[in-house]
């Protein structure tokens, strides 16, 4: 969705009236990730990475010890999620998005 901003500020703080166009970003799976930590399923790793060897295991040992250090899974999932390299963000994020109706 693209949306007509008129007016604004420019990168120095004075007014300016001239038009901009600002492309929106689908924040769909942003929204159903964040909402997903708050409401994982017990398991999620070990079905989401189920094909991928050893790493689902691997991720369920560093979310287990993200949980007793922070005492909520809701910071432990984030704390994963930034230390995922991207290739498994993907896989993560799309069994989030296939399983999760939030």
């Amino acid at each position: 969705m693209t949306k007509i901003i008129t007016g604004g500020l420019t990168n120095t703080g004075t007014a300016t009236n001239k038009k901009q166009t600002v492309s929106r970003p689908n924040t769909d799976l942003t929204n159903k990730i964040i909402l997903y930590a708050f409401n994982y399923e017990r398991d999620f790793l070990l079905k989401a990475f189920r094909g991928h060897g050893s790493i689902a295991q691997h991720f369920q040992s560093k979310f287990n010890g993200y949980y007793e250090r922070f005492g909520n899974g809701e910071r432990a999932f984030l704390y994963l999620w930034t230390d995922m390299s991207n290739d498994w963000r993907v896989i993560l994020a799309g069994y989030i998005n296939d399983n999760f109706k939030g």
